[in-house]
């Protein structure tokens, strides 16, 4: 055995990467006070790999290891920082939250983002107690890495389920998110094309890794707006107009979720809604069901304050409406069959197709959906 601690250390951390030995843990351990910054790197390295095993090789540690998140060498800061971001669990992230939101500014990147990783799984653990940290993560929402950007956004949608408020500042960084679409290209030079042909699909995966994380970071977005929309509508209210126009895009995941915002937002004023209803009807022909069934809700929220536009598009979706008469969701059911009954006021026979189902859910387990099947079969 070497003299020599670097050496040593390198050797055993060499040997616990091919084959973990959690009888290291203590030497590991014992590096995390060392002087030498290397040592104390390795140290982390090390137990890091032997958590990915046993888990519990952290449990007596976790002070020594929240103690070098401070540390004056970046690359221990970045290894401590690892640690919290991806081998412990979330109550235990908490309780160095403070800590983790001051490396969000760290000189270093990769501390700032393990340190945005970590606040992540703090957030699955607590959303409300992360709340304070929104500011902080903010400004990643307009950072150069894909995946540190998704992170934030994550980060931010945890919150606004517990703390809607607290994101609402935000709402507009959340748009430009949700409103990017762009597609995600690796340039490489031809003649690197030739001296390595495999690099095409390297690049290819790279790409598409690019489109996930974009992809991702849009629909937490999304999420978020409408936990905003839902608690506090003034906030979104003045983006109608950009989020109607992503009724068309590509992803049903968004064209979903900025109906359910639309639905939010028609429940407190239906009327700047109601100004985009032709938009909201295409919807009823899309090849997703659950835009379908968004969209139904979110016409039967607009309906108030542009009832006859409502009812010339249910007119002119009925069937569509009346698939969505089976759906799982009670208040889809509901929406569904008050758009029959708007049709069915105009014209009778509209709703003769679907007369057999209106009838099955004047049975229906739930209340509102009963009372609205009976609406759509009173004029028969």
């Amino acid at each position: 055995m070497t003299d020599d601690p670097r050496e040593r250390a390198t050797t055993l951390l060499r040997q616990n990467r091919s084959d973990p030995d959690p009888e290291d843990a203590s030497e590991f351990g014992a590096m995390l006070s060392a002087d030498d910054p290397t040592l104390r790197r390795y140290g982390l390295d090390g137990l890091q790999i032997l958590a990915g095993r046993d888990p519990s090789v952290l449990d007596d540690r976790v002070a020594s290891i929240a103690d070098l998140l401070t540390d004056t060498d970046r690359e221990v800061r970045a290894g401590a920082s690892a640690i919290f971001a991806g081998s412990l669990p979330g109550d235990t992230v908490l309780d160095e939250s403070d800590t983790l939101a001051d490396l969000l500014t760290d000189e270093y990147p990769i501390v700032r983002w393990n340190a945005l990783e970590a606040l992540l799984e703090a957030a699955r653990t607590d959303p409300a107690a992360c709340a304070d940290y929104v500011e902080d993560v903010r400004s990643f929402l307009d950072a150069d890495a894909g995946h540190a950007r998704t992170h934030a956004v994550r980060f931010l949608g945890l919150v606004s389920m517990e703390r809607p408020d607290a994101v609402a500042p935000v709402t507009d960084r959340l748009l430009a998110v949700l409103d990017s679409s762009a597609d995600v290209e690796v340039p490489v030079d031809a003649s690197a094309r030739r001296r390595a042909p495999d690099m095409g699909s390297r690049v290819d995966d790279m790409a598409d890794e690019g489109r996930k994380r974009l992809r991702d970071a849009r629909q937490a977005a999304g999420h978020a707006i409408y936990e905003v929309a839902a608690a506090d509508p003034d906030a979104v209210r003045p983006a109608v107009g950009t989020l109607c126009e992503l009724l068309a895009d590509p992803d049903p995941q968004i064209r979903a979720v900025v109906l359910d915002a639309l639905v939010a937002l028609a429940k407190a004023d239906p009327e700047p809604v109601a100004e985009h209803v032709d938009r909201v009807a295409e919807r009823l022909d899309d090849d997703a069901t659950m835009v379908r069934a968004s969209a139904s809700q979110a016409l039967t929220g607009i309906s108030p304050a542009a009832p006859d536009a409502v009812a010339s598009a249910a007119l002119d979706a009925t069937d569509a409406l009346g698939d969505l008469l089976d759906h799982e969701s009670p208040a889809v059911r509901a929406s569904a069959a008050s758009l029959l009954a708007l049709a069915a006021e105009r014209n009778p026979d509209a709703v003769a197709g679907v007369s057999d189902r209106l009838a099955e859910l004047r049975e229906d387990d739930i209340g509102f959906v009963r009372e609205a099947a009976v609406d759509a079969l009173a004029n028969r």
